[in-house]
């Protein structure tokens, strides 16, 4: 069990293994658990995300409200 570090509803979670797990939710937030802690990748976007998959450990494509698609990584 983990305590989320944000108080925006969480919409889905998607990981590659227990190191790579990333969760979206309303208001736009973006977390990434490193097999240690959540952090928040803040700043992204304002919209709700309600969608996500990773194509490697590092890279992670978002969907969410008014068409938004984002890709995190390198």
């Amino acid at each position: 069990s983990q305590q989320s570090p944000v108080s925006e509803q969480l919409q889905a979670a998607w990981g590659t293994d227990s190191r790579n797990v990333f969760a979206v939710g309303s208001g736009g937030v973006v977390l990434r658990f490193d097999g240690d802690r959540w952090r928040d990748l803040p700043g992204i976007t304002s919209h709700s995300l309600s969608g996500l998959r990773t194509g490697s450990s590092d890279e992670v494509y978002v969907v969410g409200t008014a068409g938004t698609i984002l890709r995190y990584g390198p």
